[in-house]
């Protein structure tokens, strides 16, 4: 096993989808909207990262 490759994208995963919704609240308490095309994006780059950890990890334990 060369490394956990959850320790590396499991972070910057939860990063993007806790900005998401950092963004999300910030933009409706200050202009009463919610900015969809940046929350969407920084969501949809998180669950990515997540799903590309752990098919990382999944083929890390799988190759002896």
């Amino acid at each position: 096993m060369y490394f956990d490759p959850l320790r590396v994208f499991l972070p910057v995963a939860l990063l993007f989808m806790l900005g998401a919704v950092v963004v999300a609240i910030s933009s409706y308490t200050i202009t009463g909207r919610v900015m969809d095309v940046t929350t969407v994006l920084l969501f949809v780059t998180g669950f990515q990262t997540l799903a590309l950890g752990m098919l990382a990890d999944m083929l890390n334990r799988r190759i002896p």
